[in-house]
């Protein structure tokens, strides 16, 4: 049944005019053929109208936030938002999605505000993206088909044009189905229905094929990773992966991290205001305190009802989260809703199988009204969260920290915790090195964080924080161990050092 108490809303750009056509056309006739560029090149970004439908069972969020985040994802693709629809309805119209009566509504207000595309925040199946078009004169995409532009438009390495195309690939094939009509009318008149059925054959088998060829490339992406990490993990090289919501900061704290603690100079990505600003994963190198090396990864973003396309060719991606030693969960906690936030992440982690220690960072923390980063406790004091509420889960693994990447208030803290979680795993060895074996001193610093070292008759004397592995590949190529301790020692002793 349809709702009647929900009706067309004006431009929610502002200044978006909501006239006629009639008067810009003539406009452009009158112009003539002195302006080279299309229609739509003058008229400037693509107008859209949104269109939400809420069920009775709901979800995780609200309508009115589901609509704002479509809102977002739409201005995030470079669309104008022209205005919104929507209906709360028990359960989806299996041809249309929202009603008949809703359909006309939706027609005529594309006609009456201009707009170019109308955009659902509903998954459409094949066959209602095509019966809408019909009744709606228009171009209609849904949320998935959104979010692929997105991705399509940020992709900037080989490795992420491939895993975009391979999800638009997987999402266009079933919507093949049924263009057999207008492919036919190609041919130009009656009897001509046939070739257009071959060509639309010939589309199928050219996708799978690309398809096929796509997986490929990927695998080989896949493997040479792989042998990335290994080689990570025989330098012992402590990975740390900034993951969490869309547009929670990851980019802006991943650019802080390496400004403040990274080996050398260079470009630093500064993100954006936006929804998946990063895409393409980025790794840098820093010097933890009280850690010595560690990689830093930013990686893409997550979001409510991520498509499936994308976490299947994104796969060679997210493997790099799930072979990280520390998780570091970034929370937007300006956002009033990001409890919610919170789960969708977790859930996205536990659904990939990551098993790793996770941090909870809430930033953004300068835009939280009475904030200071003295602020930061451990979480059985009181809430994580900036206004006073706890997350889903907080305190489950490893805690939590408040901060701004943006003024960089809290990021002691934050390397201070990280620092704690790493050494976890490592341990306070004094290590014997000969004079004659110089590499292996060097593989030292590399591999850990160095607390002292002295010169002796015959070799180096030399007090580090180094993971267990580490440890026993030291032994086997010449070095002695002279003391060794775990971490709970290890951190005692790197305290009494550093004091």
């Amino acid at each position: 049944m349809e709702s009647a108490g929900e009706e067309a809303r004006e431009p929610m750009a502002p200044g978006a005019p909501a006239t006629s056509a009639v008067p810009a056309a003539s406009a452009a006739a009158a112009a003539g053929p002195q302006d080279p560029r299309t229609a739509q090149e003058r008229r400037g970004p693509e107008r859209a109208l949104l269109v939400g439908v809420a069920w009775g069972r709901g979800g995780r969020l609200s309508f009115d936030e589901r609509m704002e985040e479509l809102r977002e994802l739409a201005r995030s693709a470079g669309a104008e938002v022209v205005g919104e629809i929507r209906q709360r309805r028990g359960r989806p119209d299996p041809a249309t999605l929202i009603g008949p009566g809703k359909v006309q509504e939706v027609a005529e207000a594309r006609r009456r505000l201009e707009a170019d595309v109308i955009i659902f925040d509903r998954n459409l199946t094949p066959a209602q993206q095509r019966n809408l078009e019909r009744a709606i004169g228009g171009k209609v995409i849904d949320r998935t088909q959104l979010i692929l532009d997105i991705f399509a438009a940020r992709a900037r390495t080989r490795e992420g044009q491939l895993q975009v195309e391979l999800a638009q690939l997987q999402y266009l094939l079933p919507r093949l189905v049924g263009m057999g009509e207008a492919l036919s009318r190609l041919g130009g008149g009656i009897g001509t229905r046939g070739p257009g059925e071959t060509r639309l054959e010939v589309d199928r088998r050219r996708i799978r094929g690309r398809i096929a060829e796509l997986r490929r490339m990927l695998s080989e992406v896949r493997r040479h990773r792989a042998v990335q990490r290994r080689g990570r993990r025989r330098a012992g090289i402590p990975v740390v992966a900034l993951v969490g919501y869309t547009n929670a900061g990851k980019t802006t704290l991943h650019a802080a991290l390496v400004r403040r603690f990274g080996e050398a100079a260079g470009p630093v990505t500064a993100g954006r205001d936006r929804l998946f600003d990063t895409l393409d994963p980025t790794v840098r190198r820093v010097v933890w305190p009280g850690v010595g090396p560690v990689l830093v990864a930013d990686t893409v973003g997550f979001i409510h009802d991520l498509p499936p396309q994308l976490i299947a060719a994104f796969r060679a991606t997210l493997e790099e989260v799930l072979d990280a030693d520390l998780l570091l969960h970034v929370v937007d906690a300006s956002q009033p809703r990001w409890p919610v936030d919170v789960e969708t992440v977790e859930a996205i982690l536990d659904d990939l199988g990551a098993r790793q220690p996770r941090l909870l960072v809430m930033n953004k923390m300068d835009r939280v009204p009475g904030w200071g980063p003295e602020a930061n406790r451990p979480p059985a004091d009181g809430p994580v969260g900036g206004d006073g509420r706890d997350a889903p889960g907080a305190g489950r693994d490893a805690g939590a920290v408040r901060l701004s990447a943006r003024t960089g208030e809290g990021l002691e803290a934050l390397a201070a915790a990280v620092a704690a979680l790493l050494e976890r795993g490592r341990w306070r060895v004094t290590v014997w090195v000969p004079y004659r074996r110089p590499d292996l001193r060097a593989r030292i610093h590399a591999a850990g964080s160095v607390l002292a070292e002295e010169p002796g008759p015959d070799g180096w004397a030399v007090t580090a924080l180094l993971p267990e592995a580490e440890v026993g590949r030291l032994e086997r190529s010449g070095c002695r161990l002279v003391t060794a301790a775990g971490t709970a020692a290890g951190a005692a002793a790197g305290a009494e050092a550093s004091s």
